[in-house]
């Protein structure tokens, strides 16, 4: 099973890669999304990974080999934001047209991760926040990851 893991070197995502290699069977190949070159894990991975640039998630032909996509990635994740227009069109826009093209090339598993940010004004009325719970976002980065 080859898995393809967008948002890899966030805490989050380095979290769970080194989660994923000590559970899962050796048998499953990650490929690692990093923004830039010089983007760095904010944990240390436990086993040599093999990174991917942008380009080549956008090539169809390494698409097709991908079993699962995970999505941990986001747009201006810690302030100061970037304006709503650019959150959107990061995290919605341009989300939208890979999920598009990854369909085409015959994915058909998606696992997308949010936060407690797309919560907002509704983390007031819960000591733990529910899954059900209205999404009332603060901010840009929050309106565009609840988009």
């Amino acid at each position: 099973m080859n898995i393809l893991l967008l948002g890899a070197t966030g805490f989050i995502g380095s979290n769970l890669i080194n989660n994923f290699y000590s559970n899962l069977p050796k048998n499953v190949n990650f490929f690692l999304l990093k923004r830039s070159p010089d983007s760095t894990p904010r944990v240390s991975l436990l086993k040599e990974h093999i990174w991917v640039d942008t380009i080549k998630v956008k090539d169809k032909k390494f698409l097709k080999d991908i079993d699962l996509v995970v999505d941990l990635s986001s747009h201006s994740t810690n302030p100061p934001y970037h304006s709503y227009d650019e959150c959107i069109y990061w995290n919605v826009y341009q989300k939208s047209i890979f999920v598009n093209d990854a369909i085409n090339a015959g994915i058909t598993n998606f696992i997308f991760f949010g936060s407690c940010f797309e919560y907002g004004h509704s983390a007031n009325n819960y000591k733990f926040i529910p899954e059900n719970a209205s999404l009332k976002p603060l901010n840009s980065y929050s309106l565009s990851k609840a988009m």
